[in-house]
């Protein structure tokens, strides 16, 4: 037995039907925490997305089937613009995963990453899969993030320090103030490695 497919009614019944499980509501209730409750550990918005942005999603969708190369070309022109930087500078990721994984890698090749013993981590198994030296600091005794600790911590062998501002998944913010003091001081007490960055 024989089928004709058509590759184009299959995408669109493909991107369709992926639609609708973005939008109805029972599948969203079965990966949501239990009415009620807010999982705060994920710092994940308890709101979930708004109908516009369901709505303009589902407008995206139906490109899906094309690589994004003159959307890509343009935000990243708005982008280094708004912000007054040079594109070669930028660059987007699919989310923060993979944009943190590629900064561990990229650094973690040049030396040490110091970062805190407890933050957000989902990219850092990757990380030491592809050999780069992590240097964890504990945290100070009410959970926050020790940047004396952290400071200590980092001499020419690093290339890298890793700061989740508010942590995860303490939810403590670090005060301004503090934090770019911190930058500076780390900044200035590895003038031999010109390759760390914060």
């Amino acid at each position: 037995m024989s089928m004709n497919v058509n590759r184009r009614e299959l995408m669109r019944g493909m991107l369709g039907g992926a639609v609708s499980l973005a939008l109805a509501p029972s599948v969203i209730a079965q990966v949501a925490p239990p009415p009620g409750i807010i999982a705060l550990s994920a710092n994940e918005n308890p709101y979930g997305p708004s109908p516009r942005a369901l709505r303009e999603a589902s407008k995206a969708l139906q490109k899906g089937a094309y690589y994004p190369r003159a959307i890509h070309g343009k935000l990243l022109g708005v982008i280094a613009e708004k912000n007054r930087l040079d594109r070669s500078n930028l660059f987007i990721s699919s989310g923060s995963n993979e944009g943190l994984q590629a900064a561990m890698v990229a650094f973690g090749k040049r030396g040490k990453v110091v970062l805190p013993e407890l933050t957000y981590s989902d990219h850092l198994g990757y990380s030491r899969r592809m050999g780069v030296e992590l240097v964890r600091v504990p945290l100070n005794e009410d959970m926050s993030i020790d940047l004396d600790g952290m400071a200590a911590a980092v001499d020419d062998s690093v290339s890298l320090v890793y700061v989740c501002n508010p942590n995860n998944p303490t939810g403590m913010t670090l005060d301004g103030d503090k934090l770019r003091d911190f930058c500076r001081t780390v900044s200035r007490s590895s003038p031999k490695n010109p390759n760390t960055r914060l």
